[in-house]
């Protein structure tokens, strides 16, 4: 019986061990896929580069760059001349168990999951999943 409940004793030790266990996701994250199911699109392999940096101090960074994008821009409205920039909105990040909170400034949420050492984002209203490694 002793050793049934040291045994019981330790399976619960290495139970809340690796509950308490957390995963440090600050740095840079890439965007590695973009996926658009009903589309069959993959926009990563249509030039969109996307750079997601989570601070240490809870900001985040996000660059986005889509020369496709530019360019459909530019041949329909020519150049973007617009010489004033406006700030971007702070964008904060939170870890809630194997989930990375970013809380946008205007309230809006989203939730990227950690899977297999990836950042996965799923877009739901827009059929989309973004993968980050």
């Amino acid at each position: 019986m002793k050793k049934l409940l040291c045994a019981l004793l330790a399976l619960a030790m290495l139970c809340a061990c690796a509950v308490a266990e957390t995963v440090d996701v600050t740095g840079t994250w890439y965007l590695a896929e973009s996926y658009a199911e009903e589309l069959d699109l993959d926009f990563t392999q249509m030039g969109l580069k996307t750079t997601l940096t989570l601070q240490p101090d809870g900001t985040v960074d996000r660059d986005w760059q889509w020369e496709f994008m530019d360019r459909v821009w530019e041949d329909e409205f020519g150049p973007d001349e617009t010489t004033e920039e406006e700030p971007p909105a702070e964008l904060r990040w939170k870890m809630e168990g194997d989930k990375v909170i970013l809380l946008h400034e205007n309230k809006e949420t989203r939730v990227m999951t950690l899977v297999d050492g990836n950042l996965v984002e799923t877009w739901e209203e827009l059929g989309m999943t973004d993968v980050y490694t």
